[in-house]
This record gives C-alpha cells, sequence and structure tokens, in this order.
C-alpha cells in the first residue's frame, strides 16, 4: 500500500532512457551485458552507456534505487558465486571525499541481501590520496601504496571485494594485497562495471 502511494508521488524515471515507471526499464537492462567474469574480476558490463548513468546517479546524485534494480535483475546470476564466498567488504571511501551517501556500501549491503552473507567495513582507508582518474597504471599503484588497512583479522575467510568501477584494477589489487595479510582466505572481485 505505501509503496504504491509512494510511486503516484514520486514516480520513478529510468536512468537510461527516461521512460517513467522504473529506474532501470526492461529495454535498458537489456542493453547491458550480463553478470559474468571479466579477467579477474566480477561485472556487469563495461563502464558506458546505461551502466554509466547508473555509477553515475548513485556516486554523485545519491540515487541508487537503478543499482537496485540492477542486482534484482541478475539475482539468480550473482547466486551463483555463493559457493565461493562467505563475507562482503566495500572498498572504502578516502577520508578527504566522503560523501552523504556511501553507493560502495549501499552496492555491498544489496549483494549481501540477494547472497545472504554479512557485509564488513573492517578495510578502511589510512590516508587520503589523490583521485585515481587520469593516472597511469604505475602512477596509481604508488599512489594507493599503503592506503588501505583491516581493522580485524579475516582468519580462513572467503572475502567478496566490492566496488563501483575497476580501471586498470590497481584499488582492488591493493584492497586485495591488504586482505590477504589480514588472514583471508581468498578474495574475489567484483564491480558495477570495467572501464575499458
Amino acid at each position: 500500500m505505501l509503496s504504491n502511494i509512494k510511486d503516484l508521488l514520486y514516480p520513478s524515471k529510468c536512468i537510461g532512457c527516461g521512460v517513467w515507471g522504473r529506474a532501470l526499464c526492461d529495454r535498458c537492462l537489456s542493453k547491458i551485458e550480463g553478470f559474468k567474469l571479466y579477467k579477474d574480476m566480477f561485472a556487469f558490463g563495461l563502464y558506458e552507456g546505461v551502466l554509466k548513468e547508473l555509477v553515475h546517479s548513485a556516486k554523485y546524485l545519491g540515487y541508487a534505487e537503478p543499482l537496485k534494480e540492477l542486482v534484482l535483475a541478475f539475482r539468480s546470476d550473482i547466486e551463483g558465486i555463493k559457493s565461493k564466498v562467505d563475507l562482503i567488504v566495500p572498498v572504502p571511501e578516502d577520508p578527504s571525499r566522503r560523501r552523504i551517501f556511501n553507493h560502495v556500501l549501499y552496492f555491498a549491503k544489496l549483494l549481501g541481501l540477494v547472497l545472504d552473507l554479512g557485509v564488513s567495513v573492517s578495510l578502511y582507508k589510512v590516508r587520503s590520496t589523490p583521485p585515481q582518474v587520469g593516472l597511469g597504471k604505475s602512477d596509481r599503484e604508488n599512489n594507493l601504496r599503503g592506503a588501505f588497512s583491516a581493522k580485524e583479522s579475516l582468519e580462513g575467510r572467503r572475502v567478496l571485494l566490492v566496488d563501483d568501477v575497476s580501471t586498470t584494477g590497481t584499488t582492488l589489487e591493493e584492497c586485495s594485497r591488504v586482505l590477504l595479510e589480514s588472514g583471508a582466505l581468498e578474495v574475489q572481485r567484483l564491480v558495477v562495471a570495467v572501464n575499458p
């Protein structure tokens, strides 16, 4: 009942094409490549078109309904990785660039609901770093070296590390290294999109 009233007062508009009714319509969902392994990480597709709009919407506008639609649309595919992990850890925000809405943590919690797994915020950033945008791979590595730490032991845990976009994979590599050093048995990686 409340959901129907909310839909009447605040109708959803598709992030991809602008049609009213849903935050991500079936037509735009069909343009997404689909949940699969891209090199060494799981993703829904390339960082372009609908997925790029979806990430921008969540990251800069705090509007994450399309992200929820995405996760629910590919729920059965996502459930295929449940046997490989037993804990979800989001990539932490940079302390100097904190936003009102942490879209990566929200994404991790959505995945936690689908996979029936806990979400740990044990990974944190110990120092601020300049944005990675525009940096080459070696500069990205130097920028992030020693920037992350873990608050607790993850001894024997199989971790699903979650972020929004991966470009060179440097952030995920550094976070994975820290998680493994804190005792994680293995680390799987999952992002919304891969930047080609």
